[in-house]
């Protein structure tokens, strides 16, 4: 029997190929449009969610939100000082007196509910210790007439900071304002208004950040000469101060911190200008600076330590470090107070500075950096708009014309190191394992 191929009309085949395509491509527009959705939905989980929850959870912590002008309160301005942050109602004015000075500021810990209270001082740090924070997401509020009221910003915010290095970490600082913050992309604004917040997460600051400049003093032309610093009894002053200043590095360092200093042993750095001592503190990122001098009298029974602070901060770290040393060392104190503000100067626009150079030109714009005169503003572009100003102080050790401070130096030296880490350590509240 002779079987006849069947006849397969060519447009058959055609549809079926047709057919086959569009099968395809609805398959790879389904796959596609659901991917998109998974990344949108993945996106909003990731990006816009705190304490851990999703978008859509994170919005019911704040569904009841306070749109009543009359229970917010604005933020003027912000600046750091060290690890506090201070937080303004006005543009910051280094002589005035703002509206949220002497108030409570609570931060309210939506992943934990509980709140971080603090007096709003007028010192650079006398407001919110940020190494105090737990992790989470806060909301800000001020008291003002025994009444909570939230705070706003009427310009949108996104600023990061870090504490300094404890136990081989630190805590990342996110000041945030922003009315879309929990919003998709063309998605109108879930938040009322650019209410302030803070957000706290534990990891590492960025690998060209260190924690304390460390600055033996002399050895610079600030003056137009190379100011090798006072001597006595045999000792030059910078020389010694680069001595104290390694050793006070390696007993910080050993404390887990990150340290430089200013200048090696020979080398000549002006304070001023770029690449000068503070430009190398500012480009680092510092949170501390730690000044080191000597003193020299004609007087040689004038004896003793002191340490000097801005005049527009507390007491609070120079007199911890003062007591480690005079307690801990045969040094003693140069005068019956525990530490001595910087004293102010007048500038060249009629107000208040702190009259101590390095103190003034290390605190960015609290402390008016890069402002006071024609000298300062070699520092301008790096210093004088910084709203992160270093914590600083001056070690004056001792004086090098009084033969028993000197006595101490010379077969002290370790144990003054060692004394000065353990008062820096104390006031910055760094863990030393004892």
């Amino acid at each position: 029997m002779t079987v006849e191929p069947s006849y397969v009309p060519r447009g058959s085949k055609l549809r079926w190929k047709s057919f086959l395509f569009i099968f395809i491509a609805c398959c790879l527009i389904a796959y596609g449009g659901q991917w998109l959705l998974n990344q949108r939905q993945k996106k909003q989980v990731d990006t816009y969610g705190v304490c851990g929850l999703s978008n859509q959870k994170t919005r019911q912590l704040f569904e009841n939100q306070i749109v009543d002008e009359a229970q917010l309160l604005s933020l003027g301005d912000y600046l750091y000082y060290g690890e506090t942050l201070n937080l303004y109602h006005e543009t910051y004015n280094r002589n005035g007196q703002d509206l949220f000075a002497g108030k409570t500021v609570i931060l309210r810990n939506v992943c934990s509910g509980l709140d971080f209270v603090y007096m709003m001082e007028k010192n650079a740090d006398g407001q919110i210790p940020l190494e105090d924070l737990d992790e989470g997401f806060y909301q800000v509020f001020i008291m003002q007439d025994l009444k909570e009221k939230q705070l706003v910003s009427h310009e949108k915010l996104h600023d990061s900071f870090y504490t300094v290095t404890r136990e081989n970490t630190n805590k990342k600082i996110e000041l945030i304002a922003d009315q879309n913050l929990f919003d998709n992309p063309d998605e109108e604004p879930f938040l009322q208004k650019n209410y302030v917040f803070v957000q706290v997460s534990t990891q590492p600051q960025p690998e060209d950040w260190i924690d304390v400049m460390i600055d033996p003093g002399a050895m610079h032309q600030d003056n137009g000469y190379t100011d090798k610093g006072v001597h006595g009894n045999g000792l030059l002053a910078y020389e010694e101060n680069y001595r104290i200043a390694v050793k006070l590095k390696d007993q910080l360092e050993k404390l887990g911190l990150k340290v430089e200093l200013t200048r090696d042993l020979d080398e000549i750095v002006n304070s001023y200008g770029e690449d000068g001592r503070l430009d190398r503190a500012y480009s680092q990122h510092a949170r501390y600076y730690i000044n080191i001098e000597m003193k020299s009298a004609t007087n040689v029974n004038l004896r003793g330590t002191d340490i000097v602070y801005s005049s527009f901060s507390s007491n609070r770290m120079a007199s911890t470090v003062l007591k480690s040393i005079v307690e801990n060392t045969s040094l003693t104190y140069a005068r019956e107070a525990t530490g001595s503000a910087s004293g102010t100067s007048t500038g060249e626009d009629g107000t208040a500075y702190d009259g101590q150079k390095i103190i003034r030109e290390s605190g960015g714009r609290i402390l008016g950096a890069g402002t006071f005169s024609e000298a300062s503003r070699q520092n301008q572009a790096f210093a004088a708009e910084n709203r992160c100003g270093m914590q600083a102080l001056t070690i004056q050790y001792l004086f090098l014309s009084n033969s028993e401070d000197v006595a101490a130096w010379q077969t002290e030296l370790d144990r003054i190191a060692e004394a000065t880490a353990s008062g820096l350590a104390k006031a910055m509240r760094i863990p030393t394992g004892s």
